[in-house]
């Protein structure tokens, strides 16, 4: 039985809190864990915040950060929407805690998607409630800034002290640091602290992986669907983008005291007419600084990895086009080569070998894997395989292959598909779902695999059994479907048709969805 919710307070070692209690669930949204990065203090790393005064009020979401509207997702992926108002005060989380545990539980930390320039934690698919009901784990949701905000990442501007490279990722290790220090007032464990997040948000995990200010911070990290993997950008590049911006501005001489004086409106616009000067490409982009993030890799052998893809990623993209079937064979060979950026010949042979592969697509479909394969998959299997390249034992391998609405194939499992299922929120997901009790199934099943790897460092479970580690020579993969079961190298056709394929370059603009 659901029970309507009523405000509870809790006093914590941050303040006294007001928040919500639901169905043996504590929630407390909007959370300050940093001092707001506004006026002086924007494009500043964050300040630490270590209390405050009274009793906070934590019922409602507090704002996301400042950001360009994403459209077309209604239809399907409505869950992904913000709901909460944009500011560039947004360095807030979100926590969702088992009312009546007895014993510390373990905490994971979600960063949310959207590259590194979109997105929100307040999004409804990431309402941690249904995990936090079991009783068995803390979900806390984050948000930091995001774009130019976040990403201006130029020594200039750190020469003179006002701010510093990579400040969207230093707001996420000041998060990490205000929940490693409080999360014991909400029943969470302190000592084991799991990292996770979905595209950009995957992006967003790797980056504290390479990031020494994080270490210590976190135990676990789980990479779901990364199309940035562990790289950096150059700070070349980043000195290019400033001059960009200046230039935008018109403040060649006094760029920083005009970076500093703009409304958030003309800053994110002056951002966005720079990525169009780029023909879509995005600079703001964690920079390889020498600081946050060194050139080298750091990585721990005690933090244990869950990464993995869906099989159909791009079909979030292309749906639409699918569906109405204006994809020509002509269209498809187009975009297929300049995406991947190759020629008319290697096009061909790539498609007519995906062909043969998966014979029941369309060729609309099979368009949708290629693209999703190059952009997603590919990064991910790399990412798996650099892990373990690097002496990490405990790296653990997925594939979400459940289609959760046969009768229309142009949807399959795309990009996002897994987030409903992994939070427990199916009801966001009732327009795809068309067999609620084996969508309930593959559900229950994931959010046990993905408690036990916060809890354990091992997502084996009751219902699935072992889960073996990923190595390079069985690639032992727990695929996720109607029947699920670990198997040995299940993407080897997408791994060697790509052999001869330049790697996806994050930040890329996503030519397939067009000719233009």
């Amino acid at each position: 039985m659901t029970f309507a919710p009523h405000t509870v307070q809790i006093s914590t070692t941050a303040g006294r809190i007001e928040g919500l209690a639901r169905d043996e669930t504590l929630t407390f949204r909007g959370i300050p864990y940093a001092e707001p990065p506004i006026e002086s203090r924007r494009f500043r790393p964050p300040e630490l915040l270590r209390g405050w005064d009274g009793t906070l009020d934590a019922t409602r979401y507090g704002a996301c950060a400042v950001q360009s509207p994403v459209p077309g997702r209604e239809e399907f992926f409505g869950w992904l929407n913000n709901t909460a108002p944009q500011s560039e005060a947004c360095l807030n989380l979100n926590i969702y805690a088992p009312a009546k545990s007895t014993d510390a539980v373990p905490v994971l930390v979600y960063l949310h998607g959207g590259a590194f320039a979109f997105g929100s934690s307040s999004a409804t698919v990431l309402d941690g409630h249904a995990l936090a009901r079991t009783g068995k784990v803390m979900v806390v949701t984050v948000n930091h800034r995001l774009n130019i905000f976040g990403f201006l990442g130029t020594r200039r501007l750190f020469d003179t002290g006002v701010g510093t490279p990579n400040v969207g990722i230093l707001d996420l290790v000041c998060a990490l640091r205000w929940i490693k220090a409080h999360c014991g007032s909400f029943g969470g464990d302190p000592s084991r602290i799991t990292i996770m997040g979905q595209s950009g948000g995957a992006g967003k995990v790797a980056m504290l992986m390479k990031s020494p200010m994080a270490k210590g911070l976190f135990h676990r990290a789980i990479i779901q669907s990364t199309a940035t993997s562990f790289h950096l950008q150059s700070p070349n590049l980043m000195e290019e983008a400033f001059s960009r911006v200046t230039e935008k501005l018109g403040a060649h001489k006094t760029s920083v005291d005009t970076l500093l004086s703009l409304g958030s409106e003309a800053i994110l616009k002056c951002g966005n007419d720079v990525v169009a000067s780029y023909s879509g490409f995005d600079p703001f982009r964690p920079t390889a600084d020498g600081t946050t993030l060194p050139e080298t890799t750091w990585l721990s052998s005690e933090v244990p990895v869950l990464i993995g893809h869906t099989s159909g990623e791009a079909n979030f993209y292309l749906f639409h086009q699918i569906r109405s079937g204006s994809l020509t064979q002509a269209d498809i060979l187009l975009r297929t080569c300049k995406f991947l950026k190759i020629g008319e010949d290697q096009g061909r042979h790539l498609l007519d070998a995906y062909a043969r592969e998966f014979p029941k697509l369309s060729d609309a479909l099979l368009f949708a894997r290629v693209a999703g394969d190059h952009m997603f998959k590919l990064q991910s299997l790399s990412a798996a395989d650099y892990l373990v390249d690097g002496g990490l034992d405990n790296v653990y391998a997925y594939k979400f292959s459940y289609c959760p609405s046969r009768s229309r194939p142009y949807i399959g499992a795309p990009h996002t598909i897994e987030l409903p299922f992994v939070f427990g929120n199916l009801r966001e997901a009732a327009n795809l779902v068309e067999d609620p009790d084996d969508a309930k199934r593959i559900s229950d099943a994931m959010m046990e695999c993905w408690i036990s790897f916060a809890s354990t460092g091992s997502p084996s479970s009751e219902k699935l059994g072992n889960w073996p580690c990923f190595d390079r020579k069985s690639r032992n993969t727990m695929v996720f479907d109607r029947m699920s079961s670990v198997r040995m190298d299940p993407d080897a056709f997408e791994r060697n048709a790509f052999s001869e394929v330049a790697r996806y370059v994050p930040g890329s603009p996503m030519t397939f969805m067009s000719t233009g």
